[in-house]
């Protein structure tokens, strides 16, 4: 089994160098930090910087201790108007360890296995992210936090009000 990496950009397969083509750029470097299990300096520093500008920014409305919370709330809003609005990719914005995926070198092809996300949203932040191995799971978490049964039909418009924006999705990921 041999580990490929993915561009945080665009998702596209980088090569053997940790180059992506699609993107144009060089990943080698935070490639070999990831090993480490860490950012690059450069990639600390951005993420400092986005988290202490978000810290001001509550500072100037309001006298308040450093709360990682609420600044994770400003982050990610910011987060959402710069990629939305803008075009800048989240990454660029605040960086994170490139995840290795498994391929088997055989075959070629990279095993996945099937999870269930459910996304709790409560008045349009995220309250809680919880992942399951198997639909049972995802439907015993659902009827505890809203007291209403799984919709069979995939239908969730007609949810919990506390649920009305919920996702429940399923993800590929790679076996461990």
């Amino acid at each position: 089994m041999g580990k490929i990496f993915n561009c945080p950009i665009c998702n596209d397969a980088l090569n053997s160098e940790h180059y992506c083509v699609q993107c144009d750029r060089d990943f080698d470097t935070e490639v070999i930090k990831n090993a480490e299990g860490s950012l690059t300096d450069a990639q600390i520093e951005q993420q400092d910087y986005v988290d202490v500008s978000c810290f001001y920014l509550i500072k100037q409305f309001q006298k308040a201790a450093y709360n990682g919370e609420h600044v994770a709330v400003i982050r990610d809003a910011l987060i959402d108007v710069l990629t939305e609005f803008y075009g800048h990719s989240e990454y660029d914005i605040y960086p994170w360890l490139l995840e290795p995926e498994i391929k088997n070198t055989k075959t070629g092809q990279k095993p996945k296995k099937e999870i269930f996300v459910l996304v709790k949203m409560f008045q349009g932040m995220h309250d809680g992210i919880e992942l399951f191995w198997d639909e049972k799971e995802s439907e015993k978490a659902y009827k505890k936090y809203t007291g209403e049964d799984y919709p069979q039909d995939g239908d969730f418009e007609e949810i919990h009000e506390d649920f009305r924006d919920s996702i429940i999705a399923l993800v590929e990921v790679p076996e461990q």
